[in-house]
């Protein structure tokens, strides 16, 4: 009160955000992210007459609400309170602060952790429509390169370090 907007929104912009932020905390900054992708896939599916790849029906938008809902629970879980604004608020909202506290007093803290990490990769298996089965393979893909990666770093450096043990030792003639 008294003081002047400072939003690209202008005062409705302004408050809408108040709003976002008050409801769904950091999980707030999430919705523009899920029209934007809604609308670029119906943007897609009606100019490109892209049948079935694209399909955006109402699972997928329910999973989006779940995604932000989740997103929304792991920040009470983990952050609490903050602050925002110069106002401390709940890092999930008012649905991470009443779904959060709820979890926790019938799961415990890991438990709900449990719940909404599964929630989250849930709603991301729902909105990207990759099966659990093709991410474990991606996953295993790029564990596989990664582990290589460290095995040749580590048999490097085992070498160089036998190597210049071998020097200090003056077996080696140089």
């Amino acid at each position: 009160v008294g003081r002047r907007v400072q939003n690209l929104g202008g005062s409705v912009g302004s408050h809408l955000a108040d709003l976002l932020l008050v409801v769904f905390g950091y999980g707030a900054y999430l919705i523009p992210f899920a029209r934007f992708a809604v609308s670029v896939t119906h943007f897609a599916q009606r100019n490109l007459k892209v049948v079935t790849a694209l399909k955006f029906g109402r699972p997928r938008i329910i999973a989006y609400f779940f995604l932000i809902v989740f997103f929304s629970l792991f920040n009470h879980l983990k952050f609490g309170e903050i602050e925002l604004g110069g106002r401390s608020i709940d890092g999930g909202g008012v649905i991470g602060w009443w779904d959060g506290g709820k979890a926790v007093r019938l799961f415990g803290r890991p438990g709900s952790y449990l719940l909404v990490t599964s929630g989250i990769l849930l709603s991301l298996l729902i909105i990207t429509r990759i099966s659990l089965v093709r991410l474990l393979k991606i996953f295993q893909g790029v564990g596989l390169v990664f582990f290589r990666r460290v095995w040749a770093f580590v048999s490097s450096m085992a070498v160089i370090a036998w190597v210049r043990l071998r020097k200090n030792l003056g077996k080696i003639a140089v």
